[in-house]
């Protein structure tokens, strides 16, 4: 360590002895001063004395300040707001995402270092998506289920009413949404996804098919844009109607935004039909008590990918 280094850290640990020293040599400059000028004709170099001991004086008074509030923790917590980046300053910043992607990489350098720049990216994009345009609140999903008819005892007629709260992220005019429905298809049914009587804040809207460059027969994408006002809670309902095979698949929903408040009934006729419900990645609990033709379930809320539930239907 150097000399200046050396003196430095002696400042540092005895600064509070040293403001009292600055002080007191402060508090004599300026009686020499005074004595100075009431005893002898120096006034001059009274007011010299006089003016050094003030400044050294209150170089000494705002050096104990200084310590006063060092120890109280004033300067710690405010530097700690930037340095371990409170909430209101974060607001403040433009590169949040890489605060937040450095920091976790660093939670899993030391554990996975091969892989801790896969588990940021999957945490991001999988977990954590930021760039949802909407989510919902106080969602109702109602499904009507009905055997198709006798000659096909393997399908089942579904009608979704779909009905919620659509709030946008902020500072978004247009929101973009995006309808995917994905199931195998089945010889001989025509029309075996449709999307009706699409409203939103009572409006009609028209919907367009989207063909995707991995192009999957067995999916069907829709979209439609709508113009909103920042954080305008509007009502947004649908209804949908699709076909099941109950031989080789299952009817599942899977959110693709956030969902807070999520509230599903299904009737389906209790003499010919059995329903098993499963939460997938959320937990369902009952509204009411389950009975014959009517599941009644609700999931407090929706926020990771992947969370939906599943329906298995079967013939009895």
């Amino acid at each position: 360590m150097s000399f200046g280094q050396r003196a430095l850290e002696f400042f540092r640990e005895h600064i509070a002895f040293i403001a009292v020293l600055i002080i007191i040599a402060g508090f004599f400059l300026i009686t020499a001063g005074l004595l100075i000028d009431t005893n002898y004709n120096y006034p001059l170099t009274a007011q010299v004395f006089i003016k050094t001991g003030i400044a050294v004086f209150g170089a000494g008074v705002f050096s104990v300040f200084f310590k006063a509030l060092q120890a109280s923790g004033v300067f710690r917590e405010e530097l700690a707001k930037i340095v371990f980046f409170d909430s209101v300053h974060l607001n403040s910043r433009g590169d949040i995402e890489d605060i937040w992607r450095n920091t976790t990489r660093a939670l899993h350098r030391n554990a996975f270092p091969d892989i801790d720049e896969k588990i940021t990216e999957a945490v991001r994009d999988v977990y954590l998506p930021v760039n949802r345009d909407y989510c919902y609140q106080t969602a109702i999903r109602d499904h009507r289920l009905e055997w198709l008819d006798a000659q096909r005892p393997n399908l089942v007629r579904v009608v979704l009413k779909i009905k919620a709260e659509l709030v946008p992220r902020r500072n978004v005019g247009k929101v973009n949404f995006r309808i995917v429905y994905r199931a195998r298809r089945i010889e001989g049914v025509d029309n075996q996804f449709q999307t009706t009587n699409l409203k939103v804040d009572g409006k009609e809207i028209k919907l367009s098919a989207v063909r995707t460059a991995a192009d999957n027969p067995d999916q069907v994408n829709l979209k439609f844009e709508v113009s909103l006002k920042a954080s305008e809670c509007v009502p947004i309902s649908m209804e949908q109607t699709y076909i099941v095979d109950v031989y080789t698949e299952h009817d599942y929903f899977q959110a693709i935004s956030y969902v807070d408040g999520l509230d599903v009934f299904v009737r389906y006729p209790a003499d010919s039909m059995r329903v098993i419900f499963n939460g997938v990645g959320a937990e369902f609990d009952d509204i009411v008590e389950e009975r014959p033709g009517l599941l009644s379930k609700r999931a407090k809320t929706l926020l990771f990918a992947q969370q939906g539930y599943v329906m298995s239907l079967c013939r009895i």
